[in-house]
């Protein structure tokens, strides 16, 4: 796998339209799935790079920390029998870790594996703490290519008279 040496690609004067884009998404991410209240908090891209993978690169499972919600925006991708798309692990809830239910059909809810296929344009926005990896690139010529992201909440978290309250401004 390759990634760029800056991670801050989206403060690019030439990218500003494409943030643009995340920006709406996550903020539409933020208020109706997660139920945010967009008056006192907003979710903003921190760091931002991209990956190439070329024949025979991968990336492992892993999660990224510091960050609240991650995103994937796909440039140049794969066929599914050739590596495409990502794999989300062990995404159902914590409690049902250890407890075998009879499930009539398995969701992303309640699979150990989930696997979402990606077209050029896709955009895949997901809780950050969600296990997750890149299949093995299994052409002989082609690089898969995205541009990753990570967020973090600004503005007033918590409450005042619960002794929660944090005040977190953006630069």
């Amino acid at each position: 796998k390759k990634i760029t040496t800056d991670k801050y690609l989206l403060k690019r004067k030439p990218l500003l339209t494409i943030k643009s884009f995340f920006d709406h998404h996550l903020k539409q991410f933020s208020t109706t799935v997660l139920g945010i209240n967009e008056n006192k908090v907003s979710c903003n891209i921190t760091q931002s790079w991209l990956n190439a993978y070329p024949p025979t690169a991968f990336n492992p499972v892993h999660k990224h920390p510091n960050s609240i919600i991650s995103g994937v925006f796909y440039i140049n991708c794969l066929a599914n029998n050739k590596g495409g798309g990502i794999s989300f692990h062990d995404t159902g809830h914590e409690m049902f870790h250890d407890i075998e239910l009879p499930y009539t059909r398995f969701t992303i809810f309640s699979a150990n594996l989930h696997h979402v296929e990606v077209v050029a344009g896709d955009l895949v926005l997901f809780p950050s703490s969600v296990r997750h990896s890149v299949n093995l690139n299994k052409t002989t010529n082609q690089t898969r290519i995205s541009l990753s992201f990570n967020t973090f909440f600004f503005g007033e978290l918590g409450d005042y008279d619960d002794t929660t309250e944090l005040i977190l401004k953006q630069e």
